[in-house]
């Protein structure tokens, strides 16, 4: 009984974490559609969703294509992520580890360029203020 508990536990943290549960990914064929719904997207989203970058960008599916073939070319599953210098595809959307997957990618990079542009307005105003401290 407790092996099972700990075998559904696990399976249940393995996919909120996106671990995916076949360790090595096996080859998928891509749909024929695919290179021209990559350039539509990357025209509609040229930059990486985390850091703003864009250049060296990629498509990155937010449920690998490999484990959800149906999603491939949805634009709800896809996000654009940095390949340099920041890595973002890596660290975001694999959380460190290619083996993985980060299914919360979209609200996650929402979430982290909210807080990136709050703290730089932040700063421009204490700039602001110790510059006409300074001057006065």
């Amino acid at each position: 009984m407790a092996r099972t508990t700990t075998t559904t536990t696990k399976s249940i943290i393995d996919q909120v974490l996106g671990v995916d549960p076949r360790g090595d990914h096996p080859s998928v064929k891509r749909s024929g559609k695919w290179p021209k719904v990559m350039h539509a997207h990357l025209a509609k989203h040229p930059e990486c969703a985390v850091c703003g970058r864009k250049d060296k960008v990629n498509v990155h599916h937010q449920l690998p294509y490999h484990l959800y073939p149906e999603f491939e070319l949805r634009a709800n599953n896809l996000v654009t992520l940095c390949i340099e210098p920041h890595d973002c595809h890596l660290l975001w959307g694999h959380l460190g580890d290619f083996k993985g997957y980060n299914p919360t990618i979209r609200a996650d990079a929402e979430i982290f360029r909210f807080k990136r542009e709050t703290a730089k307005a932040i700063l421009r105003i204490i700039h602001a203020k110790a510059t006409r401290i300074r001057t006065s």
